[in-house]
């Protein structure tokens, strides 16, 4: 009786000691599709208007973080690192700042993240999740979006709630690889690329 409790608790200690491994090339493309979503971290100005191109303002774009560090090793012996990259654009005039946060991180085998969250300095928050949809917030996925005669593949459509501020940001696309490419505030006025 003695053999066969010490055989069935031997049985239960070697089951108990699988890995626990990372499916890394899952991840990979996960990270991939991630990075593809920020442009080239580089700061930057151009002159943005409304549709009828009377008034301007200035949109400017700052890379403010951007790194790569050690997150995650499972026992398989698979790293991974977190990733996280911070763009902040402001509008000159009506004082509209948004943060763009892009952030893919594993910090074990259930416990991972790969989002792109949306702030404004008016405390508005959104957020695509694009490993669990389901916990996206304030942000649809679109195909495409035509944006003063331009068509923009893969853009977040992110919709903030009113503030009362006429002049606040409540809508932002956002496209894949570029940034904001239009910003229509409060009061129903899209400012984007200026015409020429």
């Amino acid at each position: 009786m003695r053999a066969i409790f010490v055989a069935r608790l031997n049985s239960i200690l070697i089951a108990g000691c699988s890995k626990e491994c990372l499916d890394k090339q899952s991840i990979d493309l996960k990270t991939a599709e991630l990075r593809g979503w920020i442009a080239a971290p580089t700061d930057s100005s151009s002159v943005v208007s409304d549709s009828t191109g009377a008034q301007k303002q200035t949109l400017s774009v700052e890379m403010f973080s951007s790194y790569d560090r050690p997150s995650y090793e499972d026992d398989c012996g698979n790293e991974f690192n977190s990733l996280t990259k911070e763009i902040r654009y402001s509008l000159s005039v009506t004082e509209f700042n948004c943060t763009a946060k892009l952030q893919g991180y594993q910090y074990g085998i259930d416990d991972d993240q790969f989002t792109l969250r949306f702030s404004t300095n008016n405390g508005q928050e959104a957020v695509y999740d694009f490993d669990q949809p389901e916990r996206t917030k304030n942000c649809t996925l679109l195909d495409s979006v035509v944006v003063r005669d331009s068509t923009f593949y893969a853009c977040l459509a992110v919709s903030f709630p009113p503030t009362g501020n006429f002049l606040a940001g409540q809508k932002v696309l956002f496209s894949k690889g570029i940034g904001i490419i239009s910003i229509t505030n409060e009061s129903g006025v899209e400012y984007a690329a200026a015409r020429e």
